[in-house]
């Protein structure tokens, strides 16, 4: 499978977040606009596509949350709730808003797909 960057995943946890390091995804960013009868709109998006392989032991979307956040690049450092609204301020990192199980055919193709905003 095509990858192209690391990225690090900051699942959701009753106390913070707990930091997931990918070492090797598919990154696809988009910058776009929608243009409503009010005004535009930003609507930037972000696709990520992790091969199983660089899963480590997050194999299912159960282990990603809703409230988590994805961000290009691997970061290791601890990270709190108010330190998550700095780095989403600065536009570092995306909000997750949906996680797809590709598990089905040969582990070449196998992965977990990531729609973020």
């Amino acid at each position: 499978m095509y990858t192209n960057t690391s990225c690090t995943i900051y699942a959701k946890t009753d106390s913070g977040y707990n930091i997931i390091p990918i070492s090797a995804c598919y990154w696809r960013e988009v910058k776009a606009q929608e243009v409503k009868k009010y005004g535009a709109e930003l609507a930037d998006s972000v696709k990520i596509i992790i091969p199983l392989d660089a899963l480590g032991g997050y194999k299912t979307a159960s282990d990603i949350p809703e409230g988590s956040y994805i961000m290009e690049g691997t970061s290791t450092s601890e990270t709190s709730v108010s330190s998550i609204a700095e780095l989403v301020e600065a536009g570092v990192v995306f909000s997750i808003n949906s996680v797809t199980n590709d598990l089905r055919g040969s582990d070449a193709v196998k992965h977990i797909s990531i729609g973020a905003r």
